[in-house]
């Protein structure tokens, strides 16, 4: 019988990752995973435009990230941006205009001291990439940035495609938030 997994949560340690079905089962049962391809290449596709939109709002409007939420048709960016921000349109040109280049994606791993020592590494408010075993996972646009993160990312910003910006609310004076599309 197949079984949708809903969720996932880690130990307090990292080391084991549990899921979520919405069924018991028993201790030891043996089980086949089958990985959601579509599902999954959409979630890479959308990380990889954040990482876009997020250097993008930074370079160009100081915007810093306080949020993300990844979906497999729509994903959202809140970000603290100046008062009276008003350069939405031009935000999504300019993440456009990025996309248009093709560059490769990389991660690699760093000590972390050396995470400790490139701040710059670092560009979300509250959340701060996992260490594990004294390393963190970096994620390079070749190119184009660099930052600390341990999610999933196609190997080619030419295959994020194009995005759509399709939604905006104010979630405070200096607080954006952004919803975004992707072309098929």
């Amino acid at each position: 019988r197949a079984l949708a997994v809903t969720a996932l949560r880690e130990d307090e340690d990292g080391r084991r990752v549990w899921h979520h079905v919405g069924h018991e089962a028993p201790a030891g049962l043996a089980v086949r995973g089958v990985l959601d391809w579509p599902h999954r290449y959409a979630l890479m596709r959308h990380h990889a435009l954040m990482h876009v939109v997020n250097t993008v709002a930074q370079r160009s409007f100081d915007g810093l990230i306080t949020g993300v939420q990844l979906g497999p048709d729509r994903s959202r960016i809140d970000l603290r941006l100046p008062a009276g921000f008003d350069g939405a349109a031009e935000l999504e040109t300019r993440v456009n205009d990025a996309l248009a280049v093709p560059r490769a994606i990389a991660a690699t791993v760093i000590a972390e001291a050396d995470y400790h020592a490139h701040p710059e590494l670092i560009r979300t408010l509250n959340v701060r990439p996992p260490i594990v075993d004294g390393q963190v996972r970096v994620v390079t646009i070749h190119g184009f940035d660099a930052q600390a993160c341990g999610g999933t990312h196609p190997h080619d910003t030419a295959e994020i495609g194009r995005a759509r910006l399709v939604k905006r609310e104010n979630k405070g004076r200096d607080n954006k938030r952004f919803y975004w599309t992707l072309a098929p």
